[in-house]
């Protein structure tokens, strides 16, 4: 009979009841979040050209840039047209509720024949594009106080359907 020392059957037990420990566990390897194929950020401006603070004056236009950004490896092609149709805007109160659309919004966005421009965007992967965009022009953020603005747009055709939504801005109107 062949008996092992009580120090060899203690680590074997030990081997396996830690063998059995870590099966037993259940294993998640958290992966890095991917980028999405094209992505949108805003950004505030007091000119439509160069990133500012968000904070405006009562009665200055309110600017914004919009950034676009290919993380596919395809190139994507597409038209900056009518902005009120380009893009889909959440500008929202203090309280969240939408603020009422301008009259030029609505004309924009009923006259179908009316383009303010006709820009062919092309964009390499890992390319971005701006465009600038003043809000106050089509939005009445006209009273003091704090305000939330995003962009919406489409997914450029060549990735698929659906919207893409930025970053939420946090805005603020003083006197």
């Amino acid at each position: 009979m062949n008996r092992q020392p009580n120090f060899l059957r203690s680590v074997k037990f030990a081997i396996v009841a830690l063998l059995i420990l870590f099966c037993s566990i259940p294993v998640s390897i958290a992966s890095p979040q991917a980028e999405p194929p094209f992505s949108i950020e805003i950004l505030p401006s007091q000119s439509a050209s160069y990133p500012g603070r968000p904070t405006w004056k009562v009665g200055s236009p309110v600017f914004v840039i919009i950034r676009m950004t290919n993380n596919s490896p395809k190139v994507l092609r597409f038209f900056l047209t009518n902005p009120a149709l380009n893009y889909h805007w959440k500008v929202l109160d203090r309280d969240g509720n939408q603020v009422p659309a301008t009259e030029l919004l609505k004309l924009l966005k009923t006259d179908w024949v009316l383009k303010t421009r006709n820009i062919l965007v092309e964009l390499q992967p890992k390319g971005t594009a701006t465009d600038g965009f003043e809000p106050s022009a089509y939005y009445d953020i006209s009273k003091p106080g704090n305000y939330t603005i995003q962009v919406q747009r489409e997914m450029p055709p060549e990735l698929g359907t659906g919207p893409v939504e930025s970053n939420i801005l946090h805005v603020t109107i003083t006197q």
